[in-house]
């Protein structure tokens, strides 16, 4: 994915419940310098595609805008579009970059 942006990304993860994952946050820090960002304009569908945090249609919409329109600049690309909410974007921000 890129790696972990935030200790709260753990209780994302399969088999860690709230229980758990209250347990053990305590034990875990995030570095945001080790995030290794995504550069949407450069990688194929497929590879966009095993992101966990893009859905296909997300995924088949980045597609189309980058045949329709070329390179995306940023987050204003996408912001208006029914497929991406504000969640979306929060979530999304430290994993893509569009240089």
């Amino acid at each position: 994915m890129g790696g972990f942006h935030s200790v709260t990304q753990l209780g994302e993860v399969y088999g860690i419940d709230d229980e758990r994952y209250n347990a053990m946050k305590s034990w875990f820090s995030a570095d945001t310098s080790l995030v290794r960002r995504l550069k949407v304009n450069e990688m194929t569908f497929k590879d966009l595609c095993k992101h966990p945090y893009l859905s296909f249609e997300q995924v088949r919409v980045i597609d189309r805008l980058r045949k329709q329109k070329g390179n995306l600049t940023g987050w204003e690309n996408l912001q208006l579009l029914e497929e991406f909410t504000e969640t979306d974007k929060e979530r999304l921000m430290p994993y893509l970059s569009f240089e």
